[in-house]
């Protein structure tokens, strides 16, 4: 987490980044959320992609990459988008907010047709 205090006249606001390790399942997003709302000077939230569960997973933003690969390849990308979205789902379905990952799926449809 990397915070940066801004100043706007009055206001202090806080930013603050997450990413990675810190995202990678729905415990992890569920701490992000308590540092967050710990401190009412956090106004601006910037995250990346979910990183590795364990050792041996593959963060998300190695699968998208991959993902791109195999489209500019014109290979069987519908696996990577698969995987992808399972990952996103597994998150939401452990948060209790269903349907972003076909949400997900569609957007990542979009993108490399």
């Amino acid at each position: 987490m990397n915070i940066v205090p801004i100043k706007n006249g009055e206001i202090s606001v806080k930013v603050a980044k997450f990413g990675g390790t810190s995202l990678a399942n729905a415990s992890q997003i569920k701490k992000v959320c308590n540092i967050v709302l710990s401190d009412p000077e956090r106004r601006i939230v910037v995250v990346s992609a979910p990183g590795k569960r364990f050792k041996e997973d593959i963060k998300i933003t190695d699968m998208l990459i991959d993902l791109a690969e195999t489209a500019l390849e014109n290979g069987d990308y519908e696996p990577k988008i698969a995987g992808i979205t399972a990952r996103y789902d597994e998150i939401a379905r452990e948060l209790g907010v269903p349907g972003i990952a076909q949400t997900i799926s569609a957007d990542l449809h979009q993108r490399v047709t």
